[in-house]
Order: structure tokens, then C-alpha cells, then sequence
């Protein structure tokens, strides 16, 4: 492009140059910031928290809950309490890994970025079934070998109260599982 003021091709020469440097800062800018964003934006493997949660019956109702009917009051108050967004976040990943109904606990695996959300409607959830429950998360591990071990120790503890015999056979057969599940 000639120069507006008539100058010599000294100058026309000098604002290619400055107008091609522009563009190859430009462009080594670009890449850097695209490489920045591919470094951040790996597909990593998702890091989860394990909730070890103990159900609390507060009614009338002797009989345990139901898995259904656990993840329906989950889910629920997620819905309720968070909206579509946090429903979709933490449902997503949302996994009820063990359920124990005899000890009245149970172990739910979430992803990190949602456990706080979840934590919090765990609280919330006030009805299963129409039935009065309380959800209390009463630990919270960043493994699966470690979660197994909380759940185990909770296993034993409620094995160490229990007084019915058919319990307490089912309550070991699980002990066991989970014992061999951790030593994996």
C-alpha cells in the first residue's frame, strides 16, 4: 500500500514491516493462548469424593428404605434445592456405591467440584417417602480404598450393636466384601 504522504519507499517499506511484525506477534499470541487453553482443558479422569452418609429413620415406619427410594429423595432435594444446574452437575456423577440397610448407612461417590453441593442436599432432605429421614454425612474420603474402609468400620460398629442373629450374618457377609474390596 503506497503511503499517504507521498514519502519515499524507504517508508512505505518501514510500515510493511511494522505491519507485518504486528501480525506475527499476533499470531505467536494466539498460539500461546491456545496452547494455554489445551493444557488447561485436558481430558483428565474426574476426581470423586466418597460421602459416607447414615440414614436416620425419625417416623413411625420400622422398615429400612429402599435403595429407590434413597436415591429418589437424593435426587429430589438436589432438584429442589439447587435447580436444573446443580441437578445436572451433580447428578451426572452422582453413585450410590454401598447401601447397608441394616446399618442404616450408605456410601455416595460424586465428583469433587460437586461434593459441596451434594453435602448440602444431603442435609436438606427432611422426607423419604413421605416418611421423616434425616441424611447425615458423617465422613467424607477422596478414595475408593479408603471410603471401603470407612464403610467397613461402620459395618462392624453396627454389627457390634446389633442383637438379631439373621443381621449379623449379613451384616459379616458384607464386612467381608468390602474388607476384599479395599485389599484390592
Amino acid at each position: 500500500m503506497p503511503s499517504s504522504g507521498g514519502g519515499s519507499g524507504e517508508e512505505d517499506e518501514h510500515d510493511f514491516a511494522l505491519r507485518h511484525c504486528a501480525k506475527v506477534r499476533s499470531a505467536r499470541e494466539l498460539v500461546c493462548e491456545l496452547e494455554a487453553v489445551k493444557v488447561t482443558s485436558m481430558a483428565h479422569a474426574p476426581r470423586h469424593r466418597f460421602l459416607l452418609v447414615d440414614v436416620e429413620r425419625l417416623g413411625e415406619s420400622a422398615e429400612p428404605l429402599a435403595l429407590a427410594q434413597l436415591q429418589g429423595c437424593i435426587r429430589d432435594s438436589v432438584q429442589e434445592n439447587f435447580g436444573d444446574l446443580g441437578a445436572g452437575g451433580v447428578l451426572s456423577s452422582l453413585r450410590i456405591q454401598h447401601w447397608s440397610p441394616q446399618a442404616c448407612a450408605c456410601l455416595v461417590r460424586v465428583e469433587r467440584a460437586h461434593a459441596s453441593l451434594l453435602r448440602a442436599a444431603l442435609t436438606l432432605v427432611r422426607f423419604a417417602q413421605r416418611e421423616p429421614v434425616r441424611l447425615t454425612v458423617t465422613r467424607v474420603a477422596g478414595n475408593a480404598r479408603n471410603a471401603r474402609r470407612l464403610v467397613a468400620e461402620r459395618l462392624r460398629a453396627a454389627e457390634a450393636e446389633s442383637s438379631a442373629p439373621g443381621a449379623d450374618s449379613d451384616l459379616r457377609r458384607q464386612i467381608a466384601e468390602l474388607s476384599q474390596a479395599a485389599l484390592e
